[in-house]
């Protein structure tokens, strides 16, 4: 079986990739940017906006993985009709490319601000893409899978979620900043658990289905960071700057009721807790910064 992750270069990507390709699948990633893996995967690079693209990349593609789009919400701001043209425009075409090729299954990923009323642009694309998906499958049998993903962080990061934020503050300038009053909390999950959990996603039992893909606890800004601290030795200082805080922030809400976690739903166990996670990644970006 052959499949196309696009932004498959990517940080979710690109993990998701290797456990793909250690599974056994063929992989052809559809990226702007090169993939990590060298020599492993087919590249085609290009934009999944443009049909010539799209009709390449999908040449004897047997199930897609649309993980490309604009994935911070704090771009989101800068560029709202990019961000609705890339997140949900895009989705449609793929999925009108998936339809119209037979795809096997076309597995979507969302994030679990869908459950909350905040993340504006980035979760409304979001709401969106999931609706079209939902849509394509009842009126063209389309099967389809969506990963509600948490706070990912761990190895390949983008450096731009709480946990890469504090370890390279507390790293390279001794301090943690909290903006606000730390108490808001995430749903975090490691890198490597979420390839693992979304290359199981292909099993039968998760056809059009929808999952979070997040560690069932919550966990606060405040006590992420007395993690990061004891992991370098008490070092860095904890300041908080309750004047400042993002806009529309997100509560961390990870309801099973709203999507079962997928840990649980398909018996997949998680190979890193917060505290082994924190602790890999700050091995991981003392190597390489």
């Amino acid at each position: 079986m052959k499949i196309l992750v696009t932004g498959g270069s990517g940080f979710i990507g690109s993990h998701i990739v290797d456990k793909l390709i250690s599974s056994g699948y063929k992989v052809r990633i559809l990226d702007l940017k090169p993939p990590v893996q060298k020599s492993r995967v087919d590249f085609i690079k290009g934009d999944f906006m443009k049909d010539s693209v799209i009709k390449k990349a999908f040449d004897g593609i047997d199930v897609v993985y649309h993980i490309g789009g604009f994935s911070n919400i704090d771009y989101v701001k800068g560029d709202p009709i990019k961000t609705v043209e890339l997140n949900i425009l895009g989705t449609a075409k793929l999925l009108d490319a998936s339809r119209k090729r037979n795809i096997k299954r076309f597995i979507f990923a969302s994030s679990i601000y869908v459950n909350d009323n905040k993340g504006h642009i980035y979760t409304t694309s979001k709401i969106c893409s999931e609706m079209l998906c939902r849509d394509f499958y009842t009126l063209y049998g389309l099967p389809y899978t969506i990963l509600r993903y948490g706070t990912v962080y761990g190895e390949r990061s983008r450096m731009a979620d709480v946990v890469s934020c504090f370890v390279k503050t507390a790293i390279d300038k001794k301090k943690i900043l909290i903006y606000g009053t730390g108490k808001q909390t995430r749903n975090f999950v490691f890198a490597e658990d979420v390839g693992i959990a979304s290359a199981k996603a292909l099993k039968d039992a998760a056809k059009n289905k929808i999952y979070t893909v997040a560690d069932e606890k919550a966990t606060s800004i405040n006590d992420l960071a007395f993690i990061v601290k004891r992991k370098l030795m008490h070092i860095p200082k904890i300041i908080k700057i309750k004047s400042k805080t993002r806009e529309d922030d997100y509560t961390g809400k990870a309801d099973d009721s709203l999507a079962p976690n997928i840990f649980k739903a398909l018996d997949i166990k998680q190979k890193y807790d917060l505290e082994k996670g924190v602790e890999k990644f700050i091995n991981w970006y003392k190597k390489n910064n």
